[in-house]
């Protein structure tokens, strides 16, 4: 039996705008399982973590 693993890509941005760009470029070649936004380091800095199954 074999199983799929879920792996993750963490994308990093300076404006929400941009990340939104990034994330939807990523997701046309993936299969998304989630995707979690988070604002760091102050106002305007955020991280995204994907996570998507292997094609």
């Amino acid at each position: 039996m074999t199983k799929k693993i879920n792996k993750t890509y963490v994308i990093e941005s300076h404006g929400i705008d941009l990340l939104q760009e990034y994330i939807d470029e990523f997701i046309k070649y993936k299969k998304i399982v989630s995707v979690s936004i988070t604002e760091t380091e102050g106002p305007q800095h955020f991280l995204a973590l994907i996570v998507y199954k292997e094609n």
